[in-house]
């Protein structure tokens, strides 16, 4: 059965532009369930701090400066108690002014967040880390006048099971992630480094890449090592915010099982239009095969104004659908294959000048049965002339009627071939960086 899960759930991890908030989702939502997430006070005495004082956070320490340098976390003293309470907070968010109230070679928190005022001489830092493992952020001070009201953030909690998947490899803000023993299924890894990997754009993107097995884990923001990698090997990414900030934090859903995941992220972009991405298993046509592994996203490091077709996108051929790539080719010797899709695109609509857009053109309700038309989403592999259909999709299907007979997040029950499933609407970015595509998700059991 597939699980959905989404920023509005009580205590579900944020999502924004500070490294680690993709890492905190996938932690959550794959790894370790949510509930309530942790807290502390960091409380002042409403003395000023002095030059040099210090506050831990986790893997962060802030110091206190008279006169900021080049040093990554320093903190500008400010006119008063409150005044270098506010600097601080600010810099643990990445708001306010960079390079003034602290130092330039700050990057936003990887483990927390900032309340955004003062109130009462202290500020509420939340963990970003889901559940318990928010208990294990440490919070210590070197400064006379300031104090924390528990050596760790308290009150994290699970009350939403995540989905059985393992991190078998791990560091601050990255991970390398496996679905869980199905039997058939590929087992394939999902390597996400979230620690500022583009150095143009800060951590508005995480780095992605699958493989069969891993060797090494990377150091910095370089890739592990393993073999039968498969996605653009430099530059395969997922967007999460089109600011560097941890305020807004962005809508996300996530849609999962035991071999495959689907998260569409509200990046900013666009109003109210998500970006997809995806890792796990396909269904393939290929009688016993365990090589199904697929990963999209987009290939290449990019300004967010820019990015538009480069996740679900449209349905292409692989010779033009960017950041999409199997595990193996449908014999199963060929790795890192790009592959293409497509729906029904028979009836996307006579005389469409977008053909390659998730939509339809059939009357709803159908005028000759009023019935409601889905399609499956089928994935294939090959050049122009050749192509090779090489599965579907599991659990996505194109809607054969016009966007604008649906609204995000509606849902419907099946009928027909389809009695007995369910289904939510999701509308997406697509080829024109507009909200102009969508897509039906089954929220019952997806075929293996």
């Amino acid at each position: 059965m597939p699980t959905m899960y989404r920023s509005t759930d009580p205590g579900a991890p944020p999502m924004d532009g500070v490294p680690g908030s993709m890492i905190n989702v996938l932690d959550g939502c794959l790894v370790h369930g949510y509930g309530a997430l942790a807290t502390g006070v960091l409380t002042s005495d409403n003395n000023n701090v002095a030059n040099g004082d210090t506050v831990t956070i986790g893997s962060i320490t802030y110091t206190f400066k008279t006169a900021i340098t080049g040093a990554a976390y320093d903190v500008l003293i400010g006119a008063n108690a409150d005044g270098s309470l506010l600097n601080l907070l600010q810099a643990i968010n990445f708001s306010g002014s960079l390079g003034t109230t602290y130092s330039n070679a700050t990057t936003g928190h990887p483990e927390v967040s900032a309340a955004t005022v003062v109130t009462a001489h202290s500020f509420v830092v939340t963990a970003k880390r889901p559940g318990t493992l928010g208990n294990s952020v440490g919070t210590t001070k070197a400064a006379t006048s300031l104090s924390w009201g528990s050596p760790t953030l308290t009150g994290g909690s699970v009350s939403k099971a995540s989905l059985g998947w393992t991190k078998d490899y791990t560091a601050l803000a990255r991970g390398i992630y496996r679905a869980p023993a199905a039997s058939g299924g590929s087992r394939c890894y999902l390597e996400v480094i979230d620690n500022t990997p583009d150095v143009s754009n800060g951590a508005i993107v995480a780095r992605v890449l699958g493989m069969e097995t891993v060797t090494a884990l990377g150091s910095g923001i370089t890739p592990s090592s393993g073999s039968g990698l498969f996605a653009n090997l430099v530059n395969e990414t997922w967007l999460k915010s089109a600011s560097q900030v941890a305020f807004p934090q962005r809508i996300w859903v996530l849609f999962g099982d035991d071999r495959t995941f689907y998260l569409f992220v509200q990046a900013g972009t666009v109003t109210s239009a998500y970006h997809m991405y995806a890792f796990g298993d396909h269904r393939s046509l290929v009688a016993g095969d365990v090589t199904k592994g697929f990963i999209w996203g987009h290939n290449t490091f990019a300004t967010p104004a820019t990015w538009s077709s480069g996740e679900l996108g449209g349905a292409q051929s692989p010779s033009t659908m960017i950041g999409h790539y199997l595990q193996r080719n449908w014999s199963g010797v060929i790795s890192n294959t790009l592959f293409g899709k497509a729906g029904d695109m028979g009836f996307r609509g006579i005389g469409s000048s977008s053909p390659a857009q998730f939509v339809g053109s059939l009357t709803i309700p159908h005028a000759p049965d009023g019935g409601l038309y889905l399609s499956p989403v089928y994935i294939f592999e090959g050049a122009a002339g050749a192509y090779t259909q090489r599965g579907v999709i599991r659990g996505l299907y194109h809607l054969l009627h016009p966007l604008t007979s649906f609204n995000d997040g509606d849902t419907f029950a099946g009928a027909g071939d389809l009695a007995g499933r369910n289904f939510m609407i999701m509308k997406f970015l697509n080829l024109s960086g507009g909200a102009n595509g969508m897509i039906a998700v089954e929220t019952t059991p997806w075929a293996a």
